[in-house]
């Protein structure tokens, strides 16, 4: 009874590790069990099994220890080796997105509306930043009547769908934070609107 090769491939993306054993008796009845370290920390330890292959989601990027023991069923031997394996962001991209944290939100900033012709206006800031995001709302409704996500236009052009009052809310990201501004509100006559549905 001897372990061959403990092999451990990433799958799926998302930090999803295989971890398989291969013996030099592999027809007979033997149990397998996984033991997975991070540094001197015990992340993991599985029971014995009859299957020589084991599924396990890691939460974190970097250097894995993996110790694999092989058991006689009938005499209760059992043989290990321990390999190391280091779990990359490309191999698991869907654990790389997850990880990565929006900039917190840190100050205020102004935001204001200009009329530009009936029923339309634009929204903008003084401040120079690297993207913005754009919310409309229309007084006394919770959800907005029109968002536009990160980019990096520093303007927004709108054209009110119903008559009432109008306030614009800009998030701007700078390199590792993000500031926030409501613009003062704006009324949208009903005569400022073709087809006004308000």
């Amino acid at each position: 009874m001897e372990i061959e090769a403990v092999h451990c491939n990433a799958i799926n993306g998302d930090g999803t590790l295989l971890l398989k054993v291969d013996v030099d008796e592999p027809e007979k009845p033997f149990q397998y069990c996984f033991y997975i370290y991070k540094g001197s920390e015990t992340l993991f330890k599985s029971a014995y099994k009859p299957e020589s292959w084991l599924e396990y989601k890691a939460e974190e990027f970097g250097k894995y220890q993996i110790k694999a023991f092989v058991r006689d069923r009938e005499t209760k031997a059992a043989v290990s080796r321990v390999v190391p394996y280091v779990l990359k962001e490309k191999y698991a991209w869907k654990l790389a997105e997850s990880k990565k944290k929006e900039p917190p939100i840190t100050g205020m900033l102004g935001v204001e509306l200009e009329r530009i012709s009936p029923g339309v206006f634009r929204a903008g800031t003084a401040l120079t930043c690297r993207r913005y995001a754009w919310r409309v709302f229309q007084e006394g409704k919770d959800t907005p009547e029109f968002s536009r996500d990160f980019s990096p236009d520093p303007v927004l052009v709108y054209a009110a769908l119903h008559s009432g009052c109008y306030r614009v809310e800009l998030t701007a990201e700078l390199e590792n934070e993000r500031l926030q501004g409501l613009s003062p509100w704006m009324e949208m006559k009903r005569e400022e609107l073709d087809g006004d549905r308000g």
